[in-house]
């Protein structure tokens, strides 16, 4: 019989939703009954809950190789300016209109009487951060739309729907696009970092930078959305409550990688990133001495590892001086660090062939660390101890040392994680001075899911992201359904080794440690026949036979928060033989 025939529980990260990463078992059935034939099964019994709090500052790379973030669509109803969510000053809505997507999706914003403001608005709710306000647009005989986000430093432009051309702006606006998507619709977009915003709104108008209308006249719109972030991404709907995408509340995280292959269930500790703008080149101050010349900063100037055009563009020059004064800089201020260990990393590329191989230095809290221009993007990192202070971090070249006179690079993804010394997962902050804090990743079954008793075996194929002193103590445990019962693979030291352990018996060790190393897949496998447990590790039993004390009774499994992936989870109420062992665990 083969080796998954007998499992009663095989997760690979394949199949998930927010809050659940479902089990892949044999066809049919759980295990084997008298007559070698697969009985009934309920695969609800096995999935696996999934916890990651509330928050919103998980990311992970999905199948593309692109890094994917939390979405959300502030707006209510966003297309559906009839609704009562949706306030009207002087015009009229009327749906049903030829949309830009070949639907009738699309409404006719029509002024009742001349005067101004005539607009549609939405009031609910207040948001602040760097956002971006977006709408497809038409013109029908106005020819000017005017995008609004009011507030406190709130943002507005004005756009020529007949022209295609944008006009008069103001207010806390960063950047602004306007897309020719065909038959004479436009995605009009504006991107701002206010104090807050209560009312997004948009005007029928005459002419620029004024916002009278004559009676009659009328403009078409559909799909409005606000979002966090420097730019506009795909539109998503949303009815009463907001519409939402990407790495939700309790997804789990399956995280691939660059290549968009070897996909594995990301688990990680709570991290924070203290960078107040972990993307927006708008929020850095410049700085220069000696012959160093003023750097330029250019928003949205590539595709960054998101996959979307919101890398910013860097030009560093420290003039024609090449002492230690001759300094070129960009920086933010306000960013928080631990006293102690600090990890510290960013996304960088060279902005053209020639900038290839030249160094920048990465400035953090006064101090700097060179690093090297690739042609793709790389993400950088490196530990930086300091004794806890707020003070900046930002990117600079000067004279005096190896780095080049001019240097021209992409930015993204400042990152500096307080109490860390090794990286984890981009999280991403659009202006939280007092950080962003991506919440634990935590995997269980519910009680009862693994059937109980004391035989059996469990396998985990795990990649150890960071061989590190807080990566620690118990990464996998068989539990009994009160919890006061258990075996753990256990992260220990030396840091470089994984055991098994009972600790119903003072956590004795069951066989021998495997050495491991960071960056690369192992498996461990534990067996147990009820009176006699073994280890097995990449392909060999590890030491000898453990004579079991306490009875085990376990029925649940849970994988609390560590550093590593996890490729696939084996369990079987079977004890396998050792040469099944052996295969189960050779690499």
């Amino acid at each position: 019989m083969a080796l998954i025939d007998k499992a009663s529980l095989l997760m690979v990260p394949s199949t998930y939703e927010a809050g659940k990463l479902y089990n892949v078992l044999p066809s049919g059935n759980r295990a084997p009954d008298s007559t070698d034939q697969n009985s009934g099964y309920d695969q609800t019994r096995a999935d696996f809950d999934f916890d990651r709090g509330t928050d919103h500052g998980a990311t992970r790379i999905d199948s593309n190789g692109v890094l994917q973030k939390y979405r959300e669509n502030l707006f209510t109803e966003s297309n559906n300016f009839s609704d009562s969510d949706w306030t009207k000053s002087g015009v009229s809505v009327t749906s049903g209109q030829s949309g830009y997507d070949e639907t009738t999706n699309a409404y006719k914003i029509q002024v009742l009487t001349s005067g101004a403001p005539r607009k549609v608005a939405q009031t609910a709710g207040s948001f602040n951060g760097v956002l971006t306000l977006s709408v497809y647009a038409k013109a029908g005989t106005a020819p000017i739309i005017a995008v609004e986000a009011a507030g406190s430093n709130g943002f507005y432009k004005y756009f020529n729907l007949s022209t295609g051309t944008g006009g008069s702006q103001g207010g806390s606006i960063v950047d602004s696009s306007i897309v020719d998507v065909g038959s004479g619709w436009y995605r009009l977009s504006i991107t701002g970092n206010p104090t807050t915003i209560t009312s997004p709104q948009f005007f029928v108008c005459d002419v620029d930078n004024s916002t009278t209308a004559a009676t009659g006249s009328n403009i078409l719109i559909q799909n409005a959305q606000l979002e966090s972030g420097l730019v506009s991404t795909d539109y998503l709907d949303s009815t009463s409550v907001t519409g939402k995408a990407g790495v939700l509340v309790d997804l789990p995280r399956i995280n691939y990688d660059a290549n968009g292959e070897n996909g594995a269930l990301l688990l990680e500790p709570s991290r924070s990133n203290s960078v107040p703008y972990s993307e927006g080149g708008f929020a850095y101050q410049t700085s220069t001495s000696g012959t160093g010349i003023t750097p330029v900063i250019t928003e949205n100037a590539a595709i960054s590892p998101e996959g979307v055009q919101n890398a910013f563009k860097v030009v560093l020059n420290r003039g024609a001086g090449n002492t230690s004064g001759d300094w070129s800089w960009i920086y933010q201020n306000n960013v928080t660090y631990y006293n102690g260990d600090n990890r510290v990393s960013v996304y960088l590329k060279a902005a053209t062939s020639s900038d290839i191989g030249k160094e920048v230095f990465v400035r953090v809290a006064s101090d700097g660390q060179a690093v090297t221009l690739t042609e793709d993007w790389k993400r950088h990192d490196f530990n930086r101890p300091t004794s806890g202070l707020t003070s900046d971090a930002g990117l600079y070249t000067r004279g005096g040392s190896s780095a080049d006179n001019e240097v021209s690079f992409f930015v993204y993804g400042f990152q500096v994680e307080p109490n860390a010394t090794y990286p984890s997962s981009y999280i991403p902050n659009h202006g939280e001075s007092g950080g962003v804090t991506r919440a634990a990743d935590l995997m269980y079954t519910g009680p009862t899911d693994l059937g109980g008793g004391s035989v059996g075996t469990l396998m985990v194929e795990i990649e150890r992201i960071a061989i590190d002193t807080a990566n620690t103590g118990a990464g996998v445990q068989l539990l009994t359904s009160s919890d006061n019962e258990e075996i753990r693979l256990h992260f220990d030291a030396p840091l470089s080794q994984v055991r098994w352990r009972d600790a119903n018996n003072s956590y004795a060790q069951i066989g021998a440690v495997l050495s491991v190393t960071a960056g690369e897949f192992f498996k461990m496998c534990l067996v147990s026949d009820g009176t006699t447990a073994k280890a097995f590790g990449n392909g060999a039993q590890l030491g000898g036979d453990y004579s079991i004390v306490t009875a085990f009774d376990f029925d649940k499994l849970s994988l609390p928060q560590k550093a590593y992936k996890v490729k696939q989870i084996y369990f079987s109420n079977q004890a396998l033989t050792d040469a099944e062992a052996i295969t189960l665990t050779t690499l």
